[in-house]
């Protein structure tokens, strides 16, 4: 027998095994494995990123604000678009945990109402006033996020993927203006104005 051949054979498969009993723990380091009761953290992120596109009001006011930051230039719509996120991550952590009604379905509805009757008129209200307005609206969607965090998540993680989610619906909200505004079609937001208006309308009337 030749031994120095036998030792490097018996040492490589030494080493295989070894490897093998590494791929249960590389299998499970992957998001989605974990034991009852955790919650892994990438499954909450995605959890947050997608709870803006599960609801119309949600999606809606976030396309519309969007929209309306596009319309007030580069500049001055960064600015309003960045005090939007900021109430809607505010508004969440003050929000989590809170017990809320009617009263917090009515004030989304309103919301919805408001900035369909605003894009219906057609007139741009001063700056500062648009932008306190983008911001109250950009709290009351965030407290209803908080409020509706389910138990056991990270509110951390959630309040980013919410913010995240959001800021992906407000730039599609902004490329819909830009190309509205590039084919001239001066009809396209009492349009959705009227769609807003009606889906507060509706909601309000649903809660009442």
């Amino acid at each position: 027998m030749n031994t120095p051949r036998f030792a490097s054979t018996l040492a490589r498969c030494r080493n295989l095994i070894l490897a093998g009993c590494l791929l249960p723990t590389l299998a499970m380091a992957h998001p989605g494995h974990y034991h009852p009761g955790e919650k892994d953290e990438f499954d909450t992120l995605a959890s947050g990123v997608l709870h803006p596109f599960s609801g119309l009001d949600h999606l809606l006011i976030a396309l519309a604000a969007g929209a309306i930051a596009m319309a007030m230039g580069k500049r001055l719509g960064l600015a309003a678009a960045a005090s939007f996120l900021a109430a809607l991550a505010a508004g969440s952590f003050i929000g989590h945990g809170m017990v809320t009604g009617a009263a917090l379905g009515a004030a989304i509805a309103c919301t919805l109402l408001a900035t369909g009757t605003g894009l219906l008129a057609g007139r741009v209200p001063p700056l500062a006033l648009l932008n306190a307005v983008l911001a109250l609206i950009g709290g009351i969607h965030g407290f209803a996020h908080g409020a509706e965090a389910p138990a056991g998540f990270s509110l951390v993680m959630l309040a980013v993927g919410w913010v995240a989610g959001t800021a992906v619906l407000m730039g599609l909200g902004a490329v819909l203006q830009q190309a509205l505004v590039s084919s001239r079609r001066a009809w396209a937001p009492r349009l959705a104005g009227a769609l807003l208006a009606s889906v507060g309308v509706v909601s309000l009337l649903h809660i009442l």
